[in-house]
């Protein structure tokens, strides 16, 4: 895969999670509490796309590592949304597989910030595996992989 055809299709991934995220929440019951959280989690959400395309168009490697981060951020921040959210209605799939989404979103994005930080690191390396652990359940090893391939893609047209 070039990168062309992996920003693509990761602008793909996030804009098509921005969308779910948003229809999943305006099917919730209107509460106080799903009110607050669906505007949290619907800025969040729709975040890690606009900073994932803005990063893809930065103008020197300093400025690809820090859109990353900021994906990087409000993906962390949706999983957080999700847990809340999942706590309320665990019977509502759609959150669950969001969650999912937003934890694998979460690490792909990790692992290109670290390679971004330490471009001469080989191996996947995540500085917190409890985080790692949370989302062992969600085909984690897999997508442990595909991350850094695609990490060695968008890493090496930065550096």
């Amino acid at each position: 895969m070039t990168n062309a055809e992996f920003r693509t299709q990761f602008e793909l991934r996030t804009r098509h999670f921005a969308v779910e995220v948003f229809k999943m929440l305006d099917s919730l019951p209107k509460s106080n509490s799903t009110r607050i959280i669906a505007f949290q989690l619907g800025k969040s959400a729709s975040s890690v796309g606009a900073n994932y395309r803005e990063a893809c168009r930065a103008e020197s490697k300093d400025d690809f590592g820090h859109k990353m981060q900021l994906a990087l951020k409000e993906s962390s921040e949706s999983c957080y949304w999700f847990e809340i959210l999942y706590e309320l209605y665990r019977y509502n799939s759609a959150i669950k597989d969001l969650h999912e989404e937003a934890c694998q979103l979460r690490n792909l994005l990790q692992s290109i910030a670290q390679k971004v930080r330490n471009p001469s690191t080989q191996t996947l390396k995540h500085p917190n595996t409890q985080k790692l652990a949370d989302c062992a359940t969600h085909g984690l090893s897999e997508e442990t992989a595909l991350a850094d391939g695609l990490n060695r893609i968008m890493v090496n047209s930065f550096i």
